[in-house]
């Protein structure tokens, strides 16, 4: 296992040039992640998972990097669909340069916003159909507790 001080390291070397706000804190998985993913290497899934002890999901800590809480870190997913998947951390957010640090936070936006719309469009469209489903189960159960009531003992 990776000396966690050197997962320090690497997160100070990234933290130089970027807003502070962009950083979670310390105590936190998302900052765990952004520390290993700060060295600019692929990192497989699976050892993200086993190594630096995520356990079976990284989605929580990944998804926060990502969205504006922090600023839209831009994480690539490599070979996404397949076993061996991994995660990068965009080289511009490591470049030094600002200029391309906010085109990759740019880049991150768009798709997170892009994303967001469609859910709330699939979420409108489910709207109605997922009220009449719920209404019909509290039916359901309801009528239940009649039938309940009326057994014999």
């Amino acid at each position: 296992m990776k000396n966690p001080n050197d997962l320090n390291i690497s997160l100070t070397l990234i933290s130089k040039d970027v807003s502070p706000e962009y950083i979670p804190p310390v105590s936190t998985r998302a900052y765990k992640l952004l520390s290993v993913l700060a060295d600019g290497k692929t990192h497989k899934r699976s050892d993200l998972a086993i190594k630096h002890g995520f356990g079976e999901t990284l989605r929580s800590p990944l998804e926060l990097l990502k969205a504006d809480k922090y600023g839209n870190w831009k994480i690539d997913s490599i070979d996404a669909y397949t076993e061996d998947s991994a995660l990068q951390l965009d080289h511009r957010h490591l470049s030094g340069d600002p200029a391309q640090d906010r085109e990759a936070r740019r880049e991150r936006k768009k798709v997170y916003k892009e994303r967001s719309a469609k859910d709330a469009v699939q979420g409108k469209a489910r709207l109605q159909i997922a009220i009449s489903e719920m209404n019909e189960a509290q039916i359901a159960y309801l009528m239940s507790l009649g039938d309940a009531a009326n057994d014999e003992q």
